[in-house]
């Protein structure tokens, strides 16, 4: 009788302890796939930041940024805006007076000799 109560009480405690490290396997599974998920986005990222710093350091690209984001252009360009909008967003919002360093600065970077 002794014996046979020991063997529920243990059965019962194995059973309990089974169950209780499958639910913690489960929550351990679920967190690692967020994790992952979460390591793919900051790859993603971090290879998209990659690119971005490898573009910055080309000045045509710059030149291209410069044109389109403060209507700067080089010495003896013609800038063309599109018919649509009619509009130069660069001049109104006052880049051509505000930005004069910048455009040196473009002017300077253009120009050199490499």
């Amino acid at each position: 009788m002794i014996w046979a109560s020991f063997m529920v009480v243990f059965l019962g405690w194995a059973c309990f302890t089974m169950i209780s490290q499958q639910s913690q396997i489960a929550d351990k599974s679920a967190d690692l796939a967020k994790k992952k998920q979460e390591q793919l986005s900051v790859e993603k990222t971090k290879e998209q930041l990659m690119t971005d710093v490898k573009r910055l350091n080309d000045p045509e690209y710059i030149g291209q940024l410069a044109r389109k984001n403060f209507g700067m252009y080089k010495p003896g360009e013609t800038p063309i805006h599109a018919e649509e909008t009619g509009r130069n967003i660069g001049a109104e919002l006052g880049y051509y007076s505000v930005d004069l360093s910048l455009r040196f600065m473009y002017n300077q970077i253009t120009t050199a000799k490499v």
